[in-house]
């Protein structure tokens, strides 16, 4: 249900973004649940539905005091293989996206991508343009063979 919220959210982003959901790279058996390409270059959006509180700081993601290492590793996969995919020349950026679950940021980690749909949205508008259209295109190109 969370994944298909963030979809929603996602889609609404409108001109100028392309999105992508639940890509299968080719040889593995994990997903992604979001892939959003535009002039930003390429973001990999991770949905989590989640009950509590979570607290985010320099050291990770607390969920009710509970450390979630495994999250921080799993984007850090997802984006290791995108980035392979798209080539060293297009920034390639992750975003925890939160539904259920109070987020809370430490004052020295508020640039850390993680938060609610709203703050989705907030952030991939207000990230520099750094790809022209015709490269925007070859990108999204780029995940033309990964499974849906």
């Amino acid at each position: 249900m969370g994944e298909e919220w963030t979809a929603d959210v996602l889609e609404s982003l409108g001109r100028g973004f392309s999105v992508l959901h639940d890509l299968v790279p080719p040889g593995r058996r994990w997903n992604i649940d979001h892939v959003v390409v535009g002039r930003c270059g390429v973001v990999v959006v991770e949905t989590k539905r989640w009950r509590g509180s979570v607290r985010v700081g320099r050291r990770g993601i607390w969920l009710d005091g509970r450390r979630r290492d495994d999250v921080g590793s799993q984007v850090a996969m997802q984006v290791d293989v995108v980035s392979r995919a798209v080539g060293a020349s297009v920034p390639v950026r992750s975003f925890v996206c939160i539904h259920g679950a109070s987020v809370r940021r430490r004052w020295w980690a508020r640039r850390r991508p993680v938060g609610g749909p709203e703050e989705l949205v907030r952030w991939l508008r207000r990230l520099p343009a750094v790809l022209g259209r015709g490269q925007v295109d070859r990108t999204f190109a780029a995940f033309a063979g990964w499974e849906r």
